[in-house]
């Protein structure tokens, strides 16, 4: 049987994807992977649940996300039948949209170069220590895992696709050493300001995806702080007779 799909959290408990502190601090954002019902009633749950359980567990410390890969593990730490069955339950859970990972020593090309995205908009952010930071529309986390390089208090994702959160707590499996980045199953939408502001809020990619992009831009506001920074990104057109963002029409 597989994990049963109300004890999602109990498993990352179980198996120390976070401190005991870090559970309990922030006990209101991992609340919703109990109650996120898109996340909870998808199909392939149990059977992405049961990949997580099955993974070989390996302890490491080594993580890099100063290059173009999000480094986790030393290919010497682990031997030929882990690696086989890492290799096999990760590419089950494809397609990996964001990327690329490397993962003691295997390589997961995903979709998009994510690096390319991450050299032009990287001049754009602050270098302040200390920032809440929230990457809206994360999927698996790989901008979440380069933003640790401004040694944030925290930095919390945000997406609303099943998938890409298993593939981000495969990898946060032998990422333990990370306690700042929390990647969390809903969208900007269902997620609420009421605990918690961001001195930094990055929305790449999402905007033109939304039913209501001015009510998107509304919610990005009230979770900002006061002077915070807002980094929007999204397809824009020039041309007459295309959609504003209001969702009318324009002549």
């Amino acid at each position: 049987m597989g994990i049963d799909k109300i004890d999602i959290l109990s498993h990352l408990k179980i198996n120390n994807f976070y401190s005991k502190e870090i559970f309990e601090e922030y006990d209101f954002l991992f609340n919703y992977y109990l109650k996120n019902k898109n996340f909870l009633n998808h199909g392939d749950l149990d059977t992405w649940l049961n990949i997580l359980k099955e993974l070989p567990r390996v302890d490491t410390s080594h993580i890099d996300v100063s290059g173009n890969h999000i480094v986790i593990g030393k290919p010497s730490e682990i031997n030929i039948k882990q690696k086989k069955i890492i290799e096999k339950k990760l590419l089950s859970l494809s397609p990996w949209r964001k990327g690329p990972y490397n993962l003691f020593g295997l390589e997961i090309d995903a979709e998009w170069r994510s690096e390319k995205k991450w050299g032009r908009f990287e001049k754009y952010i602050p270098r302040i220590k200390g920032m809440r930071i929230c990457d809206v529309g994360c999927s698996n986390g790989y901008y979440s895992y380069k933003l640790l390089n401004l040694e944030p208090e925290l930095i919390i994702g945000l997406d609303k696709t099943p998938l890409f959160i298993i593939q981000f707590l495969a990898m946060k499996y032998y990422a333990k050493k990370i306690q700042k980045l929390i990647v969390l199953p809903c969208s900007l939408e269902e997620f609420s300001s009421q605990k918690i502001d961001f001195d930094l809020l990055i929305s790449m990619g999402v905007l033109y995806h939304v039913k209501n992009p001015i009510s998107h831009i509304i919610i990005l506001n009230k979770l900002l702080k006061k002077n915070g920074l807002l980094l929007l990104e999204s397809i824009i057109s020039l041309k007459k007779n295309d959609i504003d963002i209001s969702g009318k029409e324009t002549y």
